[in-house]
């Protein structure tokens, strides 16, 4: 997990959806207001995988273009089970987001960092806007 369950985050943790929600090998979306330091409140689109060992989350954006990875009505996760960009067909490692396969190779996808707190999974260190997040699926 992108996880910092050992040291306090400066910002509190903000939940997005229970760890039992998350089937394992499978990516969920949300679509959450971040506040920026201008005080603006700004659509920021993540989504979280869930493995085996763990779960990690990442900007749902391609590091080569503006596209987010589950554009045009694609999937995040290929069959195979790596994550992808529906638009340019780059391919990343679900562990670290490490592009090995397309236009980007090398590069990695923006972590966005999780923890799992009393079975809930929560975003850390991000100034969020409440209400609670949204999945692009429609669940709370």
């Amino acid at each position: 997990m992108h996880d910092t369950q050992a040291k306090a985050p400066s910002i509190p943790s903000f939940p997005i959806c229970r760890l039992d929600e998350l089937t394992i090998r499978s990516a969920r979306t949300f679509q959450l207001l971040r506040r920026k330091k201008s005080g603006r409140a700004t659509k920021w689109n993540i989504f979280v995988v869930r493995t085996e060992q763990q779960v990690v989350g990442y900007y749902n954006t391609c590091p080569h273009s503006p596209w987010n990875l589950d554009c045009e009505g694609n999937s995040i996760l290929s069959p195979e089970g790596y994550l992808q960009c529906g638009k340019h067909g780059a391919r990343f490692e679900v562990e670290s987001g490490r592009c090995f396969h397309g236009p980007c190779v090398g590069e990695r996808l923006k972590p966005v960092e999780l923890s799992v707190l009393d079975g809930t999974v929560c975003v850390n260190n991000v100034d969020l806007v409440a209400p609670a997040a949204t999945s692009a699926d429609g669940a709370s």
